[in-house]
């Protein structure tokens, strides 16, 4: 499936915001099951773009609904050059596509970064 990035990146840190098109017919239930299922190919992706200590905090998995739609949100840990570091993973699920936001940023300024990064996602349009 073809996707589409935007991606602005400033030292360390990062944000972008992926998207592609999806096959009609799913429900709620099995919406929140695929979205689930993001999160670890999500980790094998990161271990393979060179951050073998990327591991998603279990206890941070939310489903959630943005704008009416099915989301999935969770939280990663890792380091870059010895610092620690944070991602903020959200997938929503729109009837014809799918969206993927995330940003990084240090941990010490992750809580005002996913406070200000959630702002921006909750005014998602997704088709």
């Amino acid at each position: 499936m073809p996707r589409k990035a935007l991606e602005i990146a400033v030292a360390e840190n990062a944000t972008a915001l992926y998207f592609g098109p999806l096959l009609a017919g799913s429900s709620q239930e099995d919406t929140y099951r695929e979205l689930t299922a993001n999160p670890d190919a999500k980790a094998v992706q990161r271990a393979g773009e060179g951050m073998p200590d990327y591991k998603i905090l279990a206890a941070t998995l939310r489903q959630r609904t943005i704008a009416g739609l099915p989301a999935l949100s969770c939280v990663a840990d890792f380091t870059t050059g010895g610092q620690p570091m944070a991602e903020y993973v959200v997938w929503i699920r729109g009837e014809k596509a799918i969206a993927l936001f995330f940003g990084r940023t240090a941990a010490g300024a992750f809580d005002a970064f996913r406070e200000s990064f959630d702002r921006v996602i909750e005014t998602a349009k997704i088709p």
